[in-house]
Formats: C-alpha cells, sequence, structure tokens
C-alpha cells in the first residue's frame, strides 16, 4: 500500500513540474509573439506620435538604478497607461516624452525598447517555444500513460 502511494506522490510531482514546465515555455513563446507583432504594428502604423506621460506609479528593481514604472498618457481625449524601464531615479508625476503608435485595433501604445537583443531573443523564442512545448507535451502524454498502465 505505502509503494503505490509513493507512486501516486511521484506522479503527481511529475505531472506538476511538466505543467509548470509548459505554463514557463508557452509565456515564453506568448512574449516572444506579441513582440514580434508590437513591432510589426509600430512600423506599420500611419500614427506615430510623441506625447506627455506622467509617472504615476514604479518599483524599484533589483539596483538603486531600475525603475520599472506605470505611465499614463493621453491621446486624442482617451488616457491610456503603459509600461517602462528607466534607468535612473524617477519620480511620482514626473514627465516624460514617450512615443506612441496606432495600433490597427484602433488604440494607442506606447513603443517597445528598440533594444537589438530583446528583438533577437523574441524570435529565438517562437520557434524554441513551439518546439520545447511539442517536446514537453509529449513527455508529460507519455508520463500520464505510462502512469495507468
Amino acid at each position: 500500500m505505502e509503494n503505490k502511494s509513493r507512486k501516486t506522490g511521484h506522479f503527481i510531482g511529475e505531472v506538476l513540474i511538466g505543467l509548470l514546465f509548459l505554463f514557463a515555455v508557452v509565456g515564453v513563446f506568448l512574449w516572444s509573439v506579441n513582440r514580434i507583432v508590437s513591432s510589426i504594428e509600430y512600423k506599420k502604423s500611419a500614427d506615430v506620435r510623441t506625447v506627455t506621460a506622467r509617472v504615476i506609479d514604479y518599483d524599484i528593481k533589483n539596483s538603486d538604478d531600475e525603475y520599472d514604472t506605470k505611465l499614463s498618457y493621453e491621446v486624442d481625449g482617451i488616457k491610456y497607461t503603459g509600461k517602462r524601464t528607466y534607468y535612473r531615479e524617477v519620480s511620482i508625476g514626473e514627465e516624460k516624452n514617450i512615443e506612441v503608435y496606432l495600433t490597427p485595433r484602433g488604440k494607442y501604445k506606447m513603443k517597445g525598447d528598440d533594444d537589438p537583443l530583446t528583438f533577437l531573443l523574441a524570435c529565438i523564442g517562437i520557434p524554441a517555444g513551439l518546439l520545447l512545448t511539442f517536446i514537453g507535451g509529449r513527455v508529460l502524454v507519455q508520463i500520464i500513460v505510462g502512469h495507468f498502465k
């Protein structure tokens, strides 16, 4: 009886680890797709503007010079919010000039970072995410089928 209980616990642990792995890989894949789509939307947008945004909240990350901010900005009377990382001190209420573009859905979105490394990682993340999702799914199915044989 103890052996069966132990096998069940081991099985549940393997399935949970497999599911966490799949969720992480799918998250990387979705982030990658979002980065590529945003880049394409920005390049094709007929309306790119520089507007003034106000810092409404921030969080200091790992070091004293990395600030994850939440910004509020207005375009054509409609208010939007977005996030941006700054590598110098910011304060609530501080104004920043940001570039926004009109998306195909008719909303304005902040331009993403132009970091080539981030774009490269996004390009790699799509095929890697697909491959790892396929492999992870196969392994998870084998674990489940093997347990019930």
